[in-house]
This record gives C-alpha cells, sequence and structure tokens, in this order.
C-alpha cells in the first residue's frame, strides 16, 4: 500500500480485491467511532493486466482479440516488506513498457480494457458512497477522490506510467464533495484552474477549520471552492528515479537524475538530464496539448521564467548531481524578470 501503514491507527491490506476491501472499509465506516476519522483508501484501479470485461462496450467485445498485452514480466521485484520495488531485469521491464502495439486494432482494445478498469474502480466506490448515504454517514463526511497517476499508452512512445512526466500521465482527476450542511458546500461546481494534489490536505484541514501547519507546501482549494479570485498556481512533477538509464531515447548512461516538470495552465516545461547538464522541452498546452513541439527556441523568456521555478527543487534534491550552473545570458534574463538579484 501506497502509505505502508505509516501515520495511521489501523491499517490492512487485501492486495488485488478492490471490492473486499471497500467492503471492509464500509463495515469499519459503520462501526461506532469516539471521535471523527480520516480513511485513506487506495484502489488497484487501471493497472496493468488490464483484465476487466465487465464493463467492456459491446463494440469492444473480446471475440477475435489478442491478449498478449496482459502476457509479461514487469522485470521488478519487491524489496522487503512494505518497501516498495526495484527492477530485476531491465530488459523485460523495457520491453513491457516502450514495446508500444503497432497493431492499432490491439491498441485500442487494451484501451478498451483500461477503460472498463476505471468503470469498475467508479462503481466500486460509487457502491461505497451509496451505503454511506443510505447510513446517513456521508452528511457527516468530506469525500475525496483522486488519483496517483494516469496511464499512457503509446501517445508518447511508452506505455504505461513511470518513465516520464507528459500529460497522459501527470493530468489526474480530483473530485471533492463537502457535506450539505458546509458553507461551501455547491453541488455540480467545476473550478477550472490548475491544482495540485499537495493541495488536498490542506483543504481539507481549511474545511474543518484546522490551522493549516506551516511549512506544508500545498495551499487551500477553499477559496476557489467559494469562488474566491486568487494568483494562478504552478505545478511541479518528477519521474520515479527507479527508471533511470531505462529510457532509450532520453536518459544516457552514467547521468543521473530524473525528468522533471513545471507547468502553469498554460505552459509546461520538461527538463530531461543529459551528459551535458539537461535539455529543456517547452509546451504550449493551449495550442498544443498533446506536447508535440517545443517551442523553447521562440518563447525564451517564458522559458526562464520556468527554468528559475526548477532551479531551487534542483538544487534542493541531495541525490541529484547534475551541474546546475547558470550561463550569464540565463542569470541576466532571470534577473530581468525578478527571480535574482
Amino acid at each position: 500500500e501506497i502509505t505502508a501503514g505509516k501515520a495511521f491507527d489501523h491499517y490492512f491490506s487485501i492486495t488485488g480485491n478492490d471490492e473486499a476491501k471497500l467492503r471492509k472499509v464500509q463495515d469499519w465506516m459503520s462501526s461506532e467511532h469516539d471521535a471523527p476519522f480520516l480513511a485513506f483508501v487506495k484502489t488497484k484501479g487501471g493497472h496493468w493486466p488490464y483484465t476487466i470485461t465487465r464493463w467492456l462496450d459491446p463494440e469492444d467485445a473480446c471475440d477475435g482479440h489478442d491478449h498478449s498485452f496482459n502476457v509479461g514480466y514487469y522485470g521488478i521485484k519487491e524489496v522487503g516488506e512494505k518497501s516498495g520495488f526495484e527492477v530485476e531485469n531491465a530488459a523485460a521491464w523495457q520491453r513491457m513498457v516502450w514495446e508500444v502495439d503497432s497493431n492499432e486494432r490491439s491498441l485500442r482494445h487494451r484501451i478498451a480494457h483500461y477503460d472498463a478498469a476505471v468503470r469498475e474502480t467508479d462503481a466500486l466506490i460509487g457502491n461505497l458512497i451509496e451505503q454511506m448515504r443510505a447510513s446517513g454517514l456521508l452528511e457527516e463526511t468530506i469525500v475525496v477522490v483522486t488519483s496517483d497517476h494516469g496511464e499512457s499508452f503509446g501517445e508518447h512512445g511508452y506505455l504505461q506510467h513511470g518513465p516520464r512526466v507528459d500529460e497522459p500521465v501527470m493530468h489526474v482527476p480530483l473530485l471533492i464533495r463537502l457535506p450539505k450542511f458546509h458553507p461551501a458546500y455547491n453541488p455540480n461546481q467545476r473550478v477550472d484552474a490548475l491544482v495540485r494534489v499537495i493541495d488536498i490536505m490542506p483543504t481539507i484541514l481549511d474545511a474543518v477549520g484546522i490551522s493549516i501547519p506551516e511549512g506544508v507546501e500545498g495551499l487551500s482549494l477553499m477559496g476557489q471552492i467559494r469562488g474566491v479570485p486568487e494568483e494562478p498556481r504552478w505545478a511541479y512533477g518528477e519521474s520515479g528515479r527507479a527508471f533511470m538509464g531505462l529510457d532509450p531515447e532520453r536518459h544516457l548512461p552514467g547521468v543521473a537524475g530524473k525528468h522533471r516538470m513545471v507547468r502553469t495552465e498554460e505552459w509546461k516545461l520538461v527538463h530531461v538530464p543529459t551528459a551535458d547538464g539537461g535539455k529543456d522541452w517547452l509546451f504550449d498546452l493551449r495550442a498544443d496539448p498533446a506536447e508535440r513541439v517545443n517551442v523553447a527556441a521562440r518563447h525564451p523568456t517564458k522559458l526562464a521564467e520556468l527554468r528559475a521555478r526548477l532551479v531551487p527543487v534542483l538544487a534542493a534534491d541531495r541525490q541529484h548531481t547534475e551541474d546546475q550552473s547558470l550561463s550569464r545570458e540565463q542569470i541576466e534574463t532571470l534577473r530581468g524578470l525578478g527571480y535574482m538579484d
């Protein structure tokens, strides 16, 4: 589990069975509690292998389809109890992730299975919420639904998730449902703004009237939920360190570091480590949401603005060994933007 049981009074794991897990969560929430509770529930969701068939549309029926996309080996092994995974067989992992279906029909069917897995998760969560509604618990509870990553299906030359920071993997849903008695309750409201998963914790604290501790990086979303204008946010993301050296197109042997991204609502910078310090890709997401065209050369000021956001993050990474020195031109650009004295 994502928490490995840390910081929770009660922890249980039911591997690979979301339905049984959510039944246990319902039983636990229905039991007597002496104080308000927080329940964190992690489902398997749409992870590979994509075996769900229950929610396939009729045109996506499995008859006549090759399901070899569900066969294989990740090339990873578990490292200690509740300690995560590491790559054991790089060749197997690369075959699993980088060999994108050349047959469009097979790729479409793989995606149909993934969509079915997402619908399965939606149905299970919906069932839990309906049980909470029937018991009266829903109107006493803040419900948050989100994901730790999306899934890639060859849009950028690879499958699944982990090694890169493009939008199919980084852009995830965030649903927040407040009880009807809450002053900010506003059903069917959609906040059309960039938000981050690090904003969830301060949002919950703010919603229940608890002061947000100093040093918390996220910002409460309650102002946006109430319709209060605020300064636009910027988001940061990075790939997993375990994938370094396994990306056949980007990472070079002996180069430490991870793919990094900084984005606003309109712009996104992707920084990739190379032997000479790194390469930058700048995308105009309004004109190019698929992230196909690198416009860094056309927008040096915007590139420098986002790069300035990234520099302190890289410098703070103790394991990061790339040379982060700036050229005189970069320093002057940042100074002109007000990011340096």
